[in-house]
């Protein structure tokens, strides 16, 4: 267990080299080997109109397999969930938006799930998510006080071949088919879900170079065009469908 130790005390330290970020702020988390795709995050949202602060917070161990298998372990998550607190702390109404991209949305999620009752960030959105779809998400909504999106497609043929979802949980991970709603809902797990919008490949969307691929979800046209809108909205878009229609 000590070489694991030690990743995760690697990982803590390269979390927190940057410092606190000022909010506005969007977190990103790249996927298992992190190959670097939060440049073309970071350009989209720029080219969107975003002038706040991009935190590329860093966690993986640049090991495919070891990334999609730690991702679930919450020494790992417990310095993003920290800064989430940390930032929020200190502006309680400035906007906090996280991205996160294949087994980063693991982790993501992950962190969410650690936050101390009454801290939230506002919007959410999981890219190519290799999650389980039938990932209980409720107490990571409770951590979100406005949209939760998860894009997915069928033509994710990365994730198709997956041996293991990186939360660990069984069933198709989230990114082929959509984060699924519980059955049998409350009223207050329906009101949590109602917020939650699964955003499937399109073949329009192949124009702002997500073909349907894994990590093709990260070119900055479609982040500009179609991501960007959504984190950066006071309301959702009204062609969105959430995952729970409810009458507010």
């Amino acid at each position: 267990m000590g070489w694991v130790a030690g990743f995760l005390l690697l990982a803590g330290l390269l979390a927190g080299c940057n410092g606190t970020p000022r909010t506005p702020v969007v977190i990103f988390l790249d996927g298992a080997g992190g190959f670097g795709y939060g440049g073309p995050v970071r350009q989209g949202l720029h080219a969107a109109g975003f002038r706040g602060d991009f935190d590329n917070h860093r966690w993986s161990f640049f090991v495919v397999p070891a990334d999609q298998l730690l991702a679930r372990w919450k020494a790992l998550a417990a310095p993003l969930a920290d800064k989430i607190k940390a930032i929020r702390e200190a502006d309680p109404e400035g906007e906090i938006h996280v991205v996160g991209l294949s087994a980063g949305t693991a982790l993501l999620l992950n962190a969410l799930e650690q936050l101390p009752e009454g801290i939230q960030v506002d919007n959410v959105a999981l890219l190519s998510s290799s999650a389980s779809a039938q990932h209980d998400l409720q107490p990571a909504l409770q951590h979100v006080r406005g949209y939760f999106y998860a894009t997915y497609s069928r033509e994710d043929y990365i994730l198709a071949s997956l041996a293991v979802n990186a939360d660990g949980e069984p069933g198709p991970p989230a990114g082929r088919v959509g984060f699924h709603r519980p059955s049998n809902l409350t009223r207050e797990t329906a009101l949590l879900y109602s917020r939650v919008i699964n955003l499937p490949w399109k073949p329009g969307y192949a124009g702002y170079g997500w073909n349907g691929g894994h990590t093709h979800v990260t070119d900055q046209h479609f982040i500009r065009s179609v991501i960007a809108p959504r984190l950066l909205a006071e309301k959702p878009l009204p062609i969105d469908r959430p995952l729970v229609m409810i009458e507010r």
